[in-house]
């Protein structure tokens, strides 16, 4: 099976393109890990954060494969990388397959045009796909405040509740009163 790039939203206008040599294919999956101590029994997510995985092909094109359109197979990768809207692209070899990529490097090593040979090396990059998490707004209403009438010189009612608190602070201020002074 040989080396496919893929892309499209869908099998309707999915488009790829199969490079007819591939010399050599190497997935490079990182983490970077801090290198602060870290306590132990301490979460160690924090301290490890997995880096977007890149593809790395050695690989061509050739004329006697695709019928003369070795030139064009290799401007349309070139295209892919800077042209938009950005497709984002799948890889599919023997080994497995990968999705969510760009072509993050691309570079011809030789373009033979007596025998129509592209060779190039071709390095694909994973873009972090993240899912949007939907909230939705609550209301709450809230009553009015109570609505009170004040003459002037008059104190604020109380609430009900904050009425049976003041009263048990006075009752207890005048029980301290009384202890103290006797009356």
């Amino acid at each position: 099976m040989a080396t496919i790039i893929s892309w499209g939203t869908s099998i309707y206008d999915a488009s790829s393109i199969t490079i007819d040599v591939t010399k050599s294919f190497k997935p490079n999956h990182k983490a970077k890990v801090s290198t602060n101590p870290v306590e132990k029994g301490a979460d160690k997510t924090d301290h490890v954060r997995a880096q977007p995985f890149t593809i790395e092909i050695d690989g061509g094109f050739s004329d006697a494969d695709n019928g003369g359109r070795s030139k064009d197979l290799y401007d349309l990768l070139v295209s892919l990388q800077a042209a938009p809207p950005l497709e984002l692209l799948t890889v599919t070899t023997p080994y497995g397959s990968w999705s969510d990529l760009t072509i993050s490097d691309i570079s011809p090593e030789t373009l033979e045009k007596e025998y129509g040979v592209i060779q190039f090396k071709l390095t694909l990059t994973q873009v972090f796909m993240v899912g949007n998490i939907v909230t939705r707004k609550i209301q709450v209403k809230i009553p009015p405040k109570a609505q009170c009438t004040q003459e002037k010189g008059q104190k604020d009612p109380l609430p009900a509740d904050k009425a049976v608190e003041e009263k048990k602070r006075m009752s207890l201020a005048d029980t301290i009163r009384h202890a103290i002074v006797g009356k």
